[in-house]
């Protein structure tokens, strides 16, 4: 069984700085350093290093071809990601404070340049049953789902950065959705802030989806039919928070395509993430499957599978 992340592949250029500015101020960075980063790069790194049979489609500009490297060494496969003359690699801006605070300006170049023919062309070498994983940063968003469902792929969406055009998509057929609490409460047009009465509204809209629901400090939590499964977060000192999302699910990715149980790949999860905050940088931060095992160990959890009262 394979696992396609279809998204976004970014170079990141981090800036460090003692404190974010306030509008109309200066801020002198600290140091400047550059990452691979991309919700779709990380991700697909995160599931390569799990241990999944991970392949990654995109596109990049010429100047980005070491983003390629970057991801053959990390195990993944990357021959269905396309060059684009005359096109720039998408580039994410990012300011990190000395709490590990990030704040992101993202500029999508040869991201946006995903067209229908070459999702065609790369879905033709997957088959039912195979997991597609996909972001909200490439363009097409909506030729790529419905042609995945028409192949009988599961799905496994982030909708992030969560725009308008997210609430026009079909997303009944998706086998998971995967989003933090503001994503869920817009993608629900609500302004709830209760995790427990936004999976009652999530499984109200889409009854058939699974849902995992991020909750920060809290840990994570997912719907599964009436199911739900909550796994606490671990306690860790922060340096960098960038890709700590994308580490969790492709974590998380790496159990549905192998076939674990959902509380097993959660904790599996959380522990990624929990250790890639505690390194700087977004894919260079990921750990490997050695090191989640190692600290889960140390530091075993225990999930609470409960039924959701409607």
């Amino acid at each position: 069984m394979k696992a396609l992340i279809f998204g976004s592949l970014n170079q990141d250029i981090v800036y460090d700085v003692d404190h974010f500015g306030k509008p109309g101020e200066t801020t002198k960075a600290l140091r400047i350093s550059r990452y691979p980063g991309g919700k779709g790069l990380n991700q697909a790194i995160a599931a390569s290093k799990a241990g999944s049979n991970v392949h990654m489609a995109g596109c990049i500009g010429p100047e980005g071809t070491w983003l390629l490297n970057e991801l053959e060494t990390a195990g993944v496969n990357a021959t269905h990601i396309r060059i684009v003359p005359d096109t720039a690699t998408g580039t994410a801006i990012i300011e990190r404070d000395p709490a590990g605070a990030n704040r992101i300006l993202l500029d999508p170049g040869a991201n946006n340049c995903c067209t229908p023919e070459q999702i065609r062309e790369t879905l033709a070498g997957f088959e039912a049953g195979d997991l597609l994983i996909c972001q909200n940063e490439i363009s097409h968003l909506t030729s790529l789902l419905e042609q995945a469902k028409a192949k009988r792929m599961r799905i496994l969406f982030n909708p992030a950065p969560m725009t308008p055009d997210i609430l026009d998509l079909d997303l009944r057929e998706v086998t998971w959705l995967a989003v933090n609490e503001s994503e869920c409460a817009r993608l629900l047009g609500c302004t709830c802030d209760d995790p427990m009465q936004l999976c009652r509204l999530f499984r109200q809209r889409y009854p058939e989806t699974g849902l995992v629901l991020t909750l920060g400090s809290r840990g994570s939590l997912s719907l599964q039919g009436q199911s739900l499964c909550r796994v606490p977060s671990c306690c860790v000192q922060a340096v960098d928070t960038t890709g700590a999302g994308d580490t969790w699910l492709g974590y998380f990715a790496d159990g549905c395509s192998r076939g674990l149980s959902v509380p097993d790949s959660m904790m599996r999860a959380n522990a990624a993430a929990a250790l890639s905050v505690q390194v700087a940088g977004a894919a260079s931060s990921i750990p490997s499957d050695r090191e989640v095992s190692a600290f889960l160990a140390q530091q075993p959890m225990e999930s609470v599978i409960t039924e959701l009262e409607l």
